[in-house]
């Protein structure tokens, strides 16, 4: 909710009940960040704080702007400000009317810094209209619980004194629909002016010049969503622009928004169905924990994007009546997740329109941020078959991966199974034949501690379940992004057209993977990157990564010229470190020393293809220091191979040593394997 960036933040507030994490009286949650990657959450802004002190005060959906013009008149001359503007649910205390009409409207609030709220006295007269017809006069606690609100129900009439001495009630929600909720507010270039999508049931657009006072555009009642939202994207590689309805982030319909017959409406481009053309409407998401698709308002028309990770068939344990009478409750993620767990956010993306073969498509893009993320990268290009396992000894469960793979005639699928041990994972899967992409999360845990299949508006939601969409190949060749942050999986094809976004519920001790191709092999180059915070102790592995990239490039030109010890030195070095990389006990000594003894690896063999040169460091009195800047080899005339002053510990972790005497390349490589095993050991003990 209210997703804005404003002086140099992305500020994200979110639907949040403090006290449990089942549905309750809603709060906005607060946090913000300056690279959309790392988070700081604050207090509730007392605006958005639920109250049943003087009547339920609930704060559902809504969003904010950037009113840099002062058009609401709410900010100092010349300065601009924030303007939230939501649905505030409830009653006052006391009050019994309303009936049908709901008790959903929209408000608003203003700051100067996201931080501070105020919600102002509009002043905007109002009367209570009865069932029966009759109105009558709000009392003073009413007037306080409506003093911000902008659009009210049908139950409550807007007073318009007109010149003649007479008054005029106007129902602002001509549909008079109770599903009146969710205001997403953007600014309209063309019209130069406010407009507010409101939904929750069926679409309604306004327009407002001040953020205040708004008019009814199109009501377009054919069209039912949650989380309504018109994006103005730009379609990749033209000059054109075309407005995106996404519909709570389940469906989009691409189209344009225009004047027809005086108001402002949602025009859907069309398609040829049975009974004639009909709106063409498209899935968001093909996997089914993805809902409430919000972005942020900015200003430069970069458009970022973000959904609520989770399913309302699942995310709360429910108690539904059996056919006998009786009651049973299903139990949701709290099952594997406990009481402390109280959701979390896709990965945000990036948000433009493509043209493809099928047509004009939105494309979902995860933000380039992430990229800083990445700390251990290993990169390839190999033939796949079903023999071998291209990412053996890789261990994570913290990771973003990249594949391109081309098939060839008589090749059934490419499989990559993620979060994976001895009995279950996660696979994510391409059928060759079918042009269908699966991600397959059932079996990726036992049965009877998987959340319970709960059924929704009549269709049953079923955690572990093969989840599939349609991908076409571009120029013969296939192309996956997938990102795996413990609790969740998320799959991006068709130049980021199709995405698949699912929650799942690994065992502590699922982080191997594999990959390999059924039927004739198929030639792939893969990228795979650890995240930075996949082990208990973060440990920088960026130096590793450039390091072993390189040793590996030199390994597979061969031998050559360079003599049986160093080329067998570096093997080991390679194997030991890459070992380090993938242990999650690993230390941050442990990882320097496999850097050092890789790097020392790589220069003795270089140095010299003749004979045996001898590496000596410059006194480094710690392992840290090991691969310090300050610390840089240098060649020795002494035929030896001394490369370390450091040792290992009797549990197995690279500690400095206090001597100072050297060590052999041989012992600071075995060393190091030593260590990895001992702690990979420990791990499996554990």
């Amino acid at each position: 909710n209210g997703m804005v960036y404003y002086n140099g933040e992305w500020h994200l507030f979110f639907q949040y009940y403090p006290d449990g994490v089942n549905h309750g009286s809603m709060n906005w949650g607060h946090a913000t960040s300056k690279d959309l990657v790392h988070w700081t959450e604050h207090e509730i802004p007392e605006v958005f704080k639920a109250s049943t002190d003087h009547g339920m005060r609930f704060h559902f959906s809504g969003s904010a702007v950037v009113d840099k013009d002062n058009t609401s008149g709410f900010f100092k001359d010349g300065q601009g400000g924030l303007v939230a503007v939501w649905t505030l649910a409830g009653m006052p205390e006391g009050a019994s009317w309303g009936g049908d009409f709901g008790f959903q409207r929209q408000c608003i609030a203003y700051s100067t810094d996201g931080y501070n709220w105020v919600a102002p006295d509009l002043g905007i007269e109002r009367v209570v209209l009865n069932s029966d017809g009759t109105t009558r006069q709000l009392n003073d606690k009413e007037k306080d619980f409506f003093k911000n609100v902008v659009l009210a129900e049908g139950s409550l009439r807007t007073v318009i004194h007109n010149a003649d001495g007479t008054t005029t009630l106007v129902n602002e929600d001509p549909l008079t629909n109770g599903d009146f909720r969710d205001p997403k507010v953007f600014w309209h270039k063309e019209s130069s002016q406010w407009m507010m999508a409101v939904a929750g049931g069926p679409l309604r657009f306004y327009s407002s010049k001040d953020l205040i006072h708004w008019n009814p555009e199109a009501m377009q009642d054919d069209i039912i969503t949650e989380c309504p939202e018109l994006y103005y994207l730009p379609v990749e590689g033209t000059d054109e622009y075309k407005y995106v309805l996404s519909e709570g982030g389940r469906w989009y319909q691409i189209g344009d928004f225009k004047e027809v017959d005086g108001v402002w409406t949602f025009v859907p481009d069309t398609m040829n169905g049975p009974t004639g053309d009909v709106p063409l409407r498209l899935n968001m998401n093909y996997a089914p924990d993805a809902y409430a698709a919000q972005s942020f308002y900015k200003e430069d028309g970069r458009v970022v994007m973000v959904q609520w990770m989770s399913n309302w068939s699942y995310a709360d344990n429910s108690t539904v009546r059996q056919p006998d009478g009786s009651k049973v409750t299903l139990e949701g993620i709290r099952k594997m997740l406990g009481e402390k767990h109280n959701g979390q956010f896709t990965l945000m993306a990036d948000l433009s329109v493509v043209r493809t073969p099928e047509g004009l498509r939105l494309k979902q893009t995860p933000v380039a941020e992430y990229d800083q993320m990445k700390n251990l990268e290993v990169k390839d290009d190999i033939v796949l078959d079903d023999k071998s396992n291209p990412l053996e000894g890789i261990h994570s469960q913290q990771f973003q991966f990249e594949i391109e793979f081309a098939p060839e005639k008589g090749t059934e699928k490419v499989v990559l199974e993620v979060l994976k041990n001895k009995d279950y994972q996660t696979t994510i899967w391409y059928d060759v034949n079918t042009g269908i992409l699966h991600v397959d999360r059932s079996k990726s845990m036992a049965a009877e501690q998987a959340p319970a299949d709960h059924m929704q508006n009549g269709t049953w939601f079923k955690f572990l379940e093969d989840y599939t969409a349609p991908v076409a190949m571009t120029n013969g060749k296939i192309k996956l992004k997938v990102f795996v942050d413990n609790y969740s999986v998320e799959v991006y094809a068709g130049n980021d057209t199709i995405v698949l976004t699912e929650l799942v519920f690994p065992y502590k001790d699922a982080d191997l993977l594999n990959l390999y191709a059924v039927g004739t092999p198929v030639h792939a180059t893969y990228s795979f990157a650890t995240m930075d915070s996949y082990r208990k102790d973060n440990t920088d592995m960026r130096n590793l990564s450039g390091t072993l990239a390189d040793a590996k490039d030199q390994l597979e030109r061969g031998q050559g010229n360079y003599t049986d010890e160093s080329f067998k030195a570096l093997q080991d070095a390679y194997k030991a470190a890459f070992a380090a990389a993938f242990n999650p006990d690993s230390t941050q000594d442990s990882i320097n020393l496999a850097n050092y003894a890789l790097t020392n690896a790589l220069t003795n063999l270089r140095a010299n293809a003749d004979k045996p040169i001898t590496v000596t460091p410059e006194k480094p009195t710690t392992v840290t220091d090991i691969y310090d800047s300050t610390a840089k080899p240098v060649v020795s005339e002494t035929p030896a191979q001394a490369v370390s002053a450091a040792s290992v510990s009797s549990e197995g972790t690279p500690t400095a040593a206090a001597t100072g005497f050297g060590m052999t390349l041989a012992t600071a490589i075995g060393a190091l394997a030593g260590a990895v095993f001992t702690n990979r050991k420990r791990r499996e003990q554990e």
